[in-house]
């Protein structure tokens, strides 16, 4: 059985079509630790895809993820496992939104139960592994966001003031096509932490997960790297097909997302 990783964690495999089933897989997160592309215009639709970061209530930085609005009072969609250690251990772990040049804070509505604990192992199966989330005015005692980079501190954000803009939000399309093209726009490990990347593929399958999740393939030459968990699929129209989750680490072009069937009721 080959192997395969959630947005970027080395682990088993997910297997393609039917055979995806009974399938482990890695998770997509990014511990802090080339993007696909760097993105410069379409500002409209970039602005709808943010980032996420999971830091300890000391300040330090953990990890981060991507996510995307649903809704335009700051309603938006990620993965399960990244919010994982924010969700389980509340008194350690907080999470923190960036959006543009501003951060705020996250409340977890809900978020997939999980098989394994992505904080411990990094591979599991291919399961729903969906989290809705909404942003609210940051409580955080620091008015600065950054990270270090070659021995000073780069700012990436500020804590945004008043109260909660409207936001640009993406909507759903029926759901993936076999051969259709797709676009997956996140945050991978690019130089500048902040900026966005985009990936460009094929969908190649369509499947059920063991648990019902419907799931589909994706091939890529250049395909989405680590902390792209959460990242919206896009189709030809700019709608959300899916949600990219894995990585296969048998295959350098394949990845693995959860379809927008899925993502529609985030909330059962």
């Amino acid at each position: 059985m080959a192997t395969c990783r959630r947005g970027g964690i080395s682990g088993r495999r997910c297997r393609p079509a039917a055979r995806i089933a009974g399938v482990a897989a890695v998770l997509l997160g990014l511990a802090f630790g080339a993007p696909a592309r760097a993105l410069g215009d379409e500002a409209g639709l970039l602005d709808t895809v943010f980032e996420l970061f999971t830091y300890t209530t000391q300040g330090q930085g953990v990890t981060r993820g991507t996510a995307f609005f649903i809704d335009p009072n700051g309603l938006a969609l990620t993965n399960s496992h990244v919010v994982h250690r924010a969700l389980h251990d509340p008194e350690h772990y907080v999470l923190l939104a960036v959006v543009g040049k501003e951060f705020y804070g996250v409340k977890i509505l809900c978020a997939s139960t999980l098989e394994v604990d992505p904080m411990e192992v990094s591979k599991g199966p291919v399961s729903r592994d969906i989290a809705e989330i909404q942003l609210v005015a940051p409580d955080a005692v620091y008015a600065l966001w950054g990270i270090l980079a070659g021995g000073g501190t780069t700012i990436i954000a500020r804590a945004h003031q008043g109260p909660l803009p409207t936001f640009p939000v993406l909507t759903f399309a029926d759901g993936p096509q076999e051969r259709g093209q797709i676009r997956v726009i996140g945050f991978g490990r690019a130089a500048q932490a902040e900026e966005k990347t985009i990936a460009t593929g094929t969908i190649t399958l369509t499947a059920v997960a063991k648990d019902g999740t419907p799931v589909f393939e994706i091939q890529s030459p250049a395909r989405p790297e680590r902390g792209s968990s959460g990242s919206p699929v896009l189709n030809d129209q700019d709608r959300v097909v899916g949600m990219y989750t894995w990585n296969d680490t048998s295959n350098d072009a394949a990845g693995i997302a959860i379809s927008s069937a899925a993502l529609a009721r985030a909330c059962p």
